[in-house]
């Protein structure tokens, strides 16, 4: 079985890991050697090992191999160790959590215990309906028994259904955490939707939860991986950190039967795997050459662990898996200066904070409802021009004014004073933050595709100031609908002004997302590109987890979930925690599954 906690302590590189803080040190993933792209293009060859594995020297061996330390991971190593498996965990950081470390850890749930209590109901059939009309339009069929997806695929929504509340009355059951309904700030408004304006979709509120403490206090992704950190030592899974998988051994039938991995002092290691090997290794957003190569629209950015950089891809690939949604990814906007100063954004901008602020493009105009969710209003900044044969929507300028500053003061990416963050412009008039625009749009060239506003845009800017005015006195949006959505009112009134005697509060009430300019400066504006909390394409698994190959047969002994695979939601954003939903419930899948396989032959 699994090492004990006390050699976890004293085996090389098996650690235990220290407590989460909610940010990395840029020391800390440096030390793996591997932020950047450099450590996955010059590392040896990703392909399942053409040795003989009778040659092969094993270094460790265990029932199971999980890669990551994410949510993903962190859920198959309990099922496994649950389900009796002797239990190893990669870390390939010397931080342990990955992208869930620093997340808000929301999970995207259907009929759930929480919402239950509350009596809110979710029929499947009802729910199925509006994930798939969500994440493949093209296919949809409300009529159809598979929903006019294929079976498969079908397959994936369905067991993330069937299986997401015995999923979170587990990781209670096991002492990770409770979860309850997840509710938005101040009024405990509960999480809507990101598209609750779909006739499809008859539970708007609830699917969302949060994990909550002993005293029902909500907590974030860095309690939930310390949580599990902790319970996986009382499970005596061995933890290692800074320890990189870099390919699989197979047998003659093709089967997984262990792992090649560096070490932290970069050594090569193989470590013998009984039943297989659970990959929940992250995302390749951090991998420019896969990044240019997929990816179909620009991503400028983003705000996943540094150390994310697709190796599930290649390492899976060789040992012939398919792969799909590999175009994929969770879209947000980030911060241009963010982009220059860190390899991972601290942050994305979830929510444009603000009434008195609007989202112009290169042309000085507005091209999106600034108050959609932001998946669907980064996609929504992509729209081609065939004209001009550009994008002209692709880097925006979140505009506010000092009235906006004041009352949204701290509340990211607005920060506390105008001047306590450099990413953030000034001028007087509107004419003179188009000229502090076009300076900082200049010193970051190499960062923006060399990007210059429109010669018309400041005269242009001005027009939809005053057009934006008009329509926040009146109430209602007529170019883009904001604040006519139930989504667009909750996730704004989240986050209430602050008091200020200075700015009374005087907002329309048929529309309290909206709110004029102040006639007179300063005003301010950040620069945003198109960016993503994470990709979300890679090898291809079935309801069980199971990574398939090109003959749609899965690949014995190998397994994964979360980023590092083609999501079961392919692009669609269902609502908060839609991400990290998933990663638990089949990361657990494959925890059980893996865990139960029969012993693979070495030879």
């Amino acid at each position: 079985m699994g090492a004990n906690s006390n050699d976890n302590k004293k085996r090389p590189g098996s650690e235990r890991p220290a407590p989460i803080q909610q940010r990395w040190s840029r020391r800390d993933f440096l030390q793996t050697g591997l932020a950047g792209t450099a450590g996955l293009l010059s590392a040896a060859p990703a392909d399942a090992s053409g040795a003989s594995p009778s040659a092969i020297t094993w270094d460790a061996e265990v029932d199971v191999v999980v890669c990551g330390s994410g949510a993903a991971g962190s859920a198959a190593a309990m099922a496994a160790a649950h389900a009796g498996a002797s239990v190893m965990v990669l870390e390939k950081s010397a931080a342990w959590g990955g992208t869930s470390a620093k997340s808000g850890f929301h999970i995207w749930i259907p009929n759930n215990h929480a919402m239950n209590k509350l009596g809110l109901k979710d029929e499947k059939r009802a729910c199925l309906q509006y994930m798939a009309e969500h994440s493949y339009p093209q296919l949809f069929d409300p009529d159809s028994k598979t929903l006019g997806l294929p079976e498969p695929v079908y397959g994936l929504l369905e067991t993330f259904y069937d299986e997401g509340a015995i999923t979170v009355n587990k990781l209670a059951q096991w002492g990770v955490s409770e979860f309850d309904v997840a509710s938005l700030g101040y009024d405990h408004i509960m999480s809507v939707d990101y598209n609750e304006n779909s006739p499809y979709n008859k539970a708007t509120v609830g699917r969302s939860m949060h994990p909550v403490d002993r005293d029902s206090v909500p907590r974030g992704g860095a309690y939930m991986v310390n949580q599990f950190r902790n319970r996986l030592l009382e499970q005596n899974v061995e933890l290692r950190l800074r320890h990189r998988a870099l390919r699989l051994h197979l047998n003659h039938k093709q089967q997984v039967i262990g792992l090649q991995a560096s070490d932290q002092n970069g050594k090569t290691i193989n470590i013998r795997t009984r039943r297989g090997v659970v990959f929940g290794s992250g995302c390749y957003s951090h991998n420019k050459r896969y990044i240019d190569q997929f990816q179909m629209n620009p991503v400028m950015g983003s705000c996943a662990a540094p150390t994310n950089e697709g190796d599930f891809i290649a390492i899976a690939g060789n040992a012939g898996a398919q792969m799909g949604n590999l175009s994929g990814a969770w879209r947000a906007q980030i911060v241009l200066e963010d982009t220059v100063k860190h390899i991972a954004t601290p942050n994305a901008v979830f929510w444009p904070i603000g009434d008195s602020m609007l989202l112009v493009n290169k042309y000085g105009r507005r091209c999106v409802n600034e108050k959609r969710n932001y998946n669907d209003r980064t996609k929504a900044l992509y729209g081609y021009d065939a004209n001009r044969a550009e994008f002209p929507n692709l880097i925006t300028f979140m505009v506010y004014d000092k009235r906006c500053a004041d009352l949204y003061g701290g509340r990211y990416p607005i920060p506390p004073t105008p001047d306590a963050l450099n990413h953030v412009a000034q001028g007087e008039t509107l004419a003179a933050l188009a000229k502090e625009l076009e300076r900082r749009l200049a010193k970051y060239s190499a960062h923006t595709g060399n990007l210059k506003l429109d010669p018309g845009f400041t005269a242009q800017f001005e027009a939809t100031v005053k057009r934006f005015n008009e329509m926040a006195i009146n109430g209602v949006d007529e170019d883009f609908s904001r604040g006519a959505f139930e989504y667009d009112k909750a996730w704004h009134a989240m986050q209430k002004p602050l008091p200020d005697a200075r700015w009374p509060e005087a907002v329309n009430p048929d529309n309290a997302t909206m709110h004029p300019f102040q006639d007179a400066g300063p005003y301010y504006a950040i620069i945003l590109l198109p960016g993503c909390i994470g990709t979300n394409g890679g090898p291809v698994i079935n309801r069980h987890a199971q990574v398939m190959n090109h003959s749609d047969q899965p690949i014995a002994g190998l397994y994964g979930a979360g980023n590092c695979i083609a999501s079961p939601a392919a692009n669609a954003y269902w609502g908060a925690g839609a991400t990290i939903g998933p990663a638990l419930v089949f990361g657990r899948i494959a925890g059980e599954r893996v865990a139960n396989e029969p012993v693979k032959e070495l030879s």
